[in-house]
């Protein structure tokens, strides 16, 4: 019999509980704030409102993004992907908390590196922001492609623990054509 998608307070304890509402607290405000950047963006905003953040700031803001991610692996999930594809199993799991981290670090980088680029009083550009500069488009690069090979790494343990085979996601799902994409 199909477990239902959301969980019952009367079949949790109380530590649990508190544990999932917390859980749901943390993922509604990543909900609002997706809702709010979107907004700001299509409202005109070119930097969806992070212009003036500082890297602290702006470390404060995303960390309930990472903490979501984080908190989601205490939950039991399926071992297996449902094959109507509507719940998650491991393997999404780790590849969108690789994903995630990959653009929090990317938007941190990015922050950080807007403020070093500060110019003095004088409009000479500091000595590590010049550094950075010249380095600048290598680190988001190796940010990327850190973050690829460690996708692929998690696609390739989860190929091996299915015995080889094709580790297509999408593709795999049923449903009516074009349904599923």
């Amino acid at each position: 019999m199909p477990r239902p998608l959301l969980t019952s307070s009367q079949s949790l304890c109380k530590s649990d509980l508190v544990f999932h509402r917390v859980h749901a607290a943390v993922g509604l405000y990543v909900l609002c704030h997706f809702l709010l950047r979107y907004v700001l963006f299509f409202a005109g905003s070119d930097d969806m409102g992070f212009g003036g953040t500082s890297p602290r700031l702006l470390l404060l803001i995303l960390s309930p993004h990472l903490a979501l991610q984080l908190s989601g692996l205490a939950f039991d999930i399926p071992r297996k992907r449902h094959p109507d594809g509507n719940r998650i199993w491991p393997q999404y799991r780790y590849e969108a908390l690789v994903f995630c981290g990959r653009c929090l670090a990317l938007l941190l980088f990015a922050s950080w590196n807007k403020e070093r680029m500060v110019r003095r009083n004088d409009d000479a550009p500091t000595r590590s922001g010049l550094a950075l500069a010249r380095s600048a488009p290598f680190i988001p690069a190796a940010i990327v492609i850190a973050a690829m090979m460690a996708a692929d790494s998690v696609t390739n343990r989860y190929r091996t623990l299915r015995g080889g085979g094709s580790s297509r996601t999408l593709p795999d799902l049923s449903g009516p054509p074009r349904g599923p994409y």
